[in-house]
């Protein structure tokens, strides 16, 4: 039964791994508005890893310095996080969703909306 226990216990923590990982690769729903979509273009338009589409997804893309470098996932985690509900607060409260870019080897994409800004802060 013990044994029976650690397996079950292994299981469930590869599954709960997991599962972190699906979450924060899954794309989100906008749900802005037209005026607050252009507000955020004509806002953003200077930076050039900003992108804004028409339906409210806030697209930031970083790249690598150049060879020979690659992404850390806590690097991502609290970049995204960073970038999505602090400096770009003031439209992830208002139904825009922020995709996260990190385009190199060990990359990956992040997506934050106000729910996941509340519920998965990587700095707990």
């Amino acid at each position: 039964m013990k044994q029976f226990q650690q397996i079950a216990l292994a299981l469930s923590a590869s599954m709960l791994m997991a599962g972190c990982q699906l979450t924060s690769s899954e794309p989100i729903e906008p749900s802005t508005s037209e005026h607050l979509v252009e507000v955020a273009k004509q806002e953003l338009s200077e930076f050039k890893m900003f992108e804004v589409s028409d339906n409210g997804l806030i697209t930031y893309t970083a790249r690598l310095p150049g060879p020979g470098y690659y992404w850390l996932p806590a690097s991502i985690k609290e970049s995204s996080y960073e970038i999505s509900c602090i400096e770009l607060s003031y439209f992830v409260d208002r139904g825009f969703v922020v995709k996260s870019a990190f385009l190199g080897p060990r990359g990956r994409v992040e997506y934050y909306d106000m729910e996941r800004c509340m519920e998965d802060t990587p700095f707990q």
